[in-house]
């Protein structure tokens, strides 16, 4: 019997994005699966505190997918503490970005956005 049942694959993949989203700190997150994590998501939250304050959490339009580089999380330091504890897998970015053509927006734009959180999450390896 696994230690922990909700986990159904020998390896993890962590989202610190949907932590960042739901208020939870992706730092303490991914220490629970630490050692099992095999795939990191490159992909981000932007939240917008003035929607927040205005609309509340149910409002709309206070959050949106960002790339690396571009959200809350400090991407130098959650590579870090992901190789710390034996992280050697893939980093695998997530393109969701609307300021960068997505979903269906100019191809060069989405290209640009690739390019970009690419070069951002090399500077933080």
């Amino acid at each position: 019997m696994r230690e922990n049942p909700r986990i159904e694959a020998d390896e993890a993949d962590a989202r610190p994005f949907a932590s960042s989203l739901q208020g939870i700190d992706p730092f303490a997150a991914r220490t629970e699966f630490a050692s099992r994590i095999g795939i990191l998501h490159g992909k981000d939250t932007f939240i917008d505190e003035e929607a927040v304050q205005s609309g509340g959490y149910f409002g709309e339009g206070w959050w949106r997918y960002a790339l690396p580089g571009r959200g809350l999380v400090d991407w130098r330091e959650l590579i870090g503490a992901a190789r710390r504890d034996g992280f050697d897998g893939v980093i695998s970015i997530e393109h969701e970005d609307r300021d960068f053509g997505w979903p269906k927006g100019d191809l060069a734009a989405r290209l640009d956005g690739h390019r970009q959180a690419a070069k951002h999450l090399r500077a933080s390896l």
